[in-house]
């Protein structure tokens, strides 16, 4: 194999800089680095490929989707390119695309995990159960300790109504991944639909000490008091949710909702008007 010459070299290592600093979401110093890759080699696949990953995680898709593509046409054998290309369909939530994109890497990568994860839950999404489930058993297979297939299965059989096959799978998956608060909120939203109030309170509590800042969490929490007749800490919670998210819609219903128990008109009517405003009738 011929030796690489000094500015290839420098040129991959700086490629391979950027990558980790966006895999760790050091956006800042990104577009900088890479305007010198582009200064090194033009705008190769790769450097296309980095621009198409920036403007999907700025939300402008109509130009990520146009890098993308061009880079997936000048190295159409590549699976990463073609793998962001599926990602930013998945964010413009344009299903097709990405299962059409997804399906055809798996062709020529047969079992390529990251793809095979991603092709799963935008078959979730689009309600496609058969090859939902068939997927997810492929994922068991190809990684029996990953904890992720478990959520995703949890997740099936929740919507699907099992409850029962929902909570084995929600069990697995916390044996397996105990610290993520996602194992938990997933076993909270289950608890729920069974209306085991209690239990959903304390999956959600967990849920919440592992991630302290999630407000969507502590909504979820604060719906659990609310269900359980525990009016007190309901409010409590929505208060505190509305403290970091003033325009959160849910918290000022349940704030509504608590208020009116309470008897105190003008906070009820107060709340009660701005969850309208923000789509969320009571």
């Amino acid at each position: 194999m011929d030796k690489k010459i000094p500015e290839e070299e420098k040129a991959d290592k700086l490629y391979f800089t950027i990558s980790r600093e966006i895999e760790k979401g050091w956006m800042d110093t990104v577009l900088t680095q890479l305007g010198r890759l582009e200064k090194m080699e033009g705008e190769t696949p790769r450097v296309l490929d980095l621009k198409g990953y920036i403007a999907t995680s700025q939300g402008d898709y109509s130009r990520a989707e146009a890098l993308l593509r061009e880079a997936c046409r000048q190295k159409p054998g590549s699976r990463r390119f073609r793998l962001n290309l599926g990602n930013l369909y998945m964010a413009m939530e344009e299903w097709s695309k990405a299962v059409e994109t997804f399906e055809g890497i798996l062709r020529d990568n047969p079992g390529f995990y990251p793809v095979l994860n991603n092709l799963t839950m935008t078959l979730f999404k689009m309600g496609e159960w058969e090859k939902t489930i068939s997927y997810i058993e492929e994922m068991k297979k190809l990684r029996s300790l990953s904890p992720v297939p478990y959520r995703l299965e949890a997740l099936y059989y929740y919507n699907r109504g099992d409850y029962e096959k929902a909570l084995q799978a929600a069990d697995k998956n916390i044996s397996l991944d105990p610290d993520n608060p996602l194992t938990f909120t997933t076993l909270a939203q289950i608890f729920n639909a069974l209306e085991r109030y209690k239990d959903t309170a304390v999956a959600y509590e967990k849920a919440h000490e592992l991630n302290p800042g999630d407000m969507d969490i502590l909504t979820g929490l604060a719906i659990a008091y609310g269900n359980m007749e525990r009016f007190d800490l309901a409010g409590e919670i929505f208060l505190k949710v509305i403290k970091s998210q003033p325009n959160n819609g849910t918290a000022h219903k349940g704030l509504a909702l608590y208020y009116q128990l309470m008897g105190d008109d003008e906070k009820h009517s107060y709340h009660k008007e701005t969850a309208r405003v923000l789509g969320q009738d009571v």
